[in-house]
Parts: C-alpha cells; sequence; structure tokens
C-alpha cells in the first residue's frame, strides 16, 4: 500500500582515506574517474580534496602557532618596550 524508500547514511570518510585518494590522484597514475571507481567515490568528490588539499598544503611547512609562544612574543616586546 505504501511506497517507503531507505533512505542511505551519509559516508563519512577518515582523513587518511581523502590524503591517499589525492596523492593518487595527484600521481596522476590513473584518471580522476578511475580513482573514483576504484574508491568508490564519485569523481567530484575527489576533485574537491584535491583542492582543500592543494589550497592547505601550504600550512604544512608552518610551525604552528601556540598560544604559549604568543605569550613570550608580547612579554618580549614589553621588556623591549620597557627599556
Amino acid at each position: 500500500m505504501f511506497n517507503f524508500t531507505v533512505m542511505n547514511k551519509r559516508r563519512k570518510f577518515t582523513s587518511s582515506f581523502k590524503t591517499k585518494a589525492v596523492l593518487e590522484a595527484l600521481s596522476e597514475r590513473f584518471t580522476i574517474q578511475e580513482l573514483a571507481h576504484k574508491q568508490e567515490v564519485h569523481p567530484n568528490q575527489i576533485n574537491q580534496w584535491k583542492a582543500h588539499f592543494i589550497a592547505n598544503a601550504e600550512g604544512i611547512f608552518e610551525k604552528p602557532k601556540t598560544e604559549k609562544s604568543q605569550e613570550d612574543f608580547s612579554v618580549l616586546k614589553e621588556k623591549s618596550i620597557n627599556c
């Protein structure tokens, strides 16, 4: 009588899975379509992960800024002003 469709839950991918997919895409050994089929994701998803990876790649080589280092800098700055 009623026709109910089953709703699929949204899949969540780990950062290591995304990284492996992006690195394979960057190696260009396979096409994006081949990788997407292999990883069972949509090709647009790999392209989005790749774009995000490239946009944020610069931050990998930066030193992490901690609150302590910022506090140390402000203390040194105050000391230099007071001298």
